[in-house]
């Protein structure tokens, strides 16, 4: 039997608030999730969609994780990841 989830970020879909064309705000419905590119980084609309992208990345890894459990080595690499994602990883900050 899989092991339970636990995920601990804010849940999906997120969206971008342009503030201006350097910074941009990700939002989890009314919840902040980051603020993004206040340095006035040329990479900061870059940096937002892919935050912005990340419960979706995780939900895709997950639901791949599960049907490739048969394919020991890439399963193992997925699990971590989806474990650094929830906070779970040895290196993990707290």
């Amino acid at each position: 039997m899989p092991e339970e989830r636990k995920e601990k970020f804010s849940p999906g879909p997120w969206t971008i608030e342009k503030r201006n064309p350097f910074c941009f705000l990700v939002y989890s419905g009314d919840h902040l999730v980051a603020s993004v590119g206040a340095d006035g980084s040329l990479f900061s609309a870059p940096n937002a969609h892919m935050i912005a992208a990340a419960p979706k990345m995780y939900g895709i890894l997950d639901k791949l994780s599960l049907a490739l459990a048969a394919v020991p080595v890439l399963h193992v690499e997925i699990e971590k990841v989806l474990k650094e994602a929830r906070g779970e990883a040895e290196n993990a900050a707290q």
